[in-house]
């Protein structure tokens, strides 16, 4: 019999196997449970001194007070009080969408099972923790779901939230690797009760999604993952899902079912790369299509199952009738981002056009700023001076090559072709006063290089996006002074707001912004 629970430890900040019986079994309202909030995000009017700084609430004073110390499962507060039991912490993220008031916060995961052949039901009690001006509000759930392989079910708990009803596995809550590894561990077991086989689990994914796609494909659960990926094949002329035709549940080797749809073949140390991440088949394809021959540079690649240059993996898909990897997300940013590395490989080599990549998916250091240059130079780059192309091939994506690029491009925009700029309803309600403050649009593309050489941005690199109704760029005056830049992408999402040399904004203008 399987009978596990699992706690939180802060301190060493990890999940640990919960060996105290009592409180492995006891119901969790019963248990002294304390709550951390953190606030994090972006500068926005009236939470500025919350951000970034840990708070418990006092039900005695009935207010947030910041935490001076943790220590084992006792909190204190600088005004002293203390407040012992399992600690959980609320993070709320506040930014320029809004404020996220509303967090999920597990408190105690466990998993039984009778044996092998009986369902396996994977649980956690968790703590909804809404917050307020004065605090927050708590209520005690319980998500959960039961695999049953002897008559392939699952059951997911379902969440209701604002009228909207999903299953829990939808939210931001993850499973810890531990839990994750001893329900693989226990699915395998009910795998060879119900086929006569126990798998073996190579794949590095982590998460619920390993384990749903182990009960989707207990074989091969990376086929599960490339589903997006190859989506174009699963689906027939008529948009019916095949997927079940082509990789059967019972099928074991859909690796080389995945070459022969790709008309690829590739090295043999791919396919071990496969057997440990699913999207080294999807690093292979763009390293392809690119040309890059070495194998030797592309194993380290293989081994990454995020992201490429920010840009996370499970987005790109295959383009049957292009014969090329592409995306539906943030496309431009994979066009700029791939201009970029060709230009690089032609300059430099696969060598060092691969370390500068690796480095970058690896760190995740992709900035807005570093964006903002591939863009302007993708899209302008017969127009630059080779002084800048040099200093871009010499330093890289800094801000000095920034402020470079932007100088040129709006310097160029003086001589560019005066197009009008048509907004629909909802973007033509953006020009507005403000307490004294005006909000404007650019009626032409004419306006860019004024308002470039105003802001001393790359605001006129923006032409293109702003044409292809990809960007709308606000503007904020006060009588004659230029205040602040904006720009809107879909969504009506604020991607960035500065002022002049993308300074922040001051306290004021930024209220009047939010």
């Amino acid at each position: 019999m399987l009978d596990a629970a699992f706690t939180y430890n802060y301190e060493e900040g990890k999940w640990i196997n919960c060996t105290d019986t009592e409180l492995a079994k006891k119901e969790i309202e019963d248990i002294p449970c304390t709550i951390i909030v953190e606030y994090k995000g972006d500068t926005v009017p009236d939470y500025n001194t919350y951000l970034n700084t840990e708070y418990v609430f006092c039900p005695k004073h009935n207010a947030m007070e910041e935490v001076e110390t943790i220590s084992g499962e006792q909190v204190i507060s600088y005004a002293g009080c203390s407040f012992s039991g399992f600690i959980g912490k609320a993070v709320f993220y506040l930014d320029w969408y809004g404020r996220k008031n509303l967090c999920f916060v597990p408190f105690r995961w466990r998993i039984f099972q009778k044996q092998p052949s009986l369902p396996i039901n994977i649980a956690c009690d968790i703590l909804q923790v809404k917050s307020c001006r004065n605090g927050i509000f708590k209520k005690w759930l319980s998500f959960s779901f039961s695999v049953n392989f002897m008559k392939n079910k699952i059951h997911v708990t379902k969440v209701k939230d604002e009228n909207q009803i999903y299953e829990w596995t939808e939210t931001d809550i993850e499973i810890p690797n531990v839990v994750v590894n001893t329900a693989i561990d226990a699915m395998r077991e009910s795998t060879f009760c119900a086929c006569g086989i126990k798998p073996s689990v190579l794949s590095q994914m982590k998460g619920k999604k390993k384990i749903l796609a182990y009960f989707d494909r207990p074989f091969d659960l990376n086929v599960v993952f490339l589903k997006q990926f190859l989506k174009e094949f699963i689906h027939d002329d008529d948009g019916n899902d095949i997927f079940e035709q082509i990789f059967p549940r019972e099928q074991k080797d859909n690796y080389r079912v995945i070459c022969k749809l790709l008309e690829i073949k590739p090295p043999k140390s791919l396919r071990k790369a496969y057997a440990f991440n699913p999207y080294a088949i999807v690093w292979y394809m763009i390293f392809r299509q690119w040309g890059i021959k070495d194998i030797n540079y592309l194993h380290k690649f293989f081994y990454f199952d995020i992201g490429i240059a920010n840009m996370y993996l499970h987005r790109f898909y295959y383009d049957r009738k292009e014969k090329r990897v592409t995306r539906d997300v943030a496309l431009m940013h994979w066009l700029a981002l791939e201009f970029y590395c060709k230009w690089l490989l032609e300059q430099k080599g696969e060598k060092r056009m691969l370390k500068w990549l690796y480095v970058t998916s690896r760190e995740e250091s992709m900035t807005q700023l570093k964006w903002d240059i591939l863009f302007s130079f993708s899209d302008h780059h017969k127009k630059l001076s080779e002084e800048v192309i040099q200093r871009l091939l010499k330093d890289g994506l800094t801000d000095y090559v920034h402020d470079a690029i932007s100088t040129e491009v709006t310097a160029l925009a003086e001589n560019w072709e005066e197009t009008k700029i048509k907004y629909n309803k909802i973007e033509q309600t953006y020009a507005c006063k403000i307490n004294g403050y005006e909000f404007k649009l650019l009626l032409n593309t004419k306006m860019l290089s004024k308002l470039g050489a105003a802001f001393n941005n790359c605001v006129a690199t923006y032409r293109d996006r702003i044409l292809r109704h990809e960007s709308v760029i606000v503007y904020v005056m006060n009588k004659e002074e230029y205040l602040a830049c904006i720009e809107l992408q879909k969504g009506c999402h604020i991607v960035q707001a500065s002022g002049k040399y993308n300074r922040r904004l001051n306290r004021e203008v930024n209220n009047v912004c939010y």
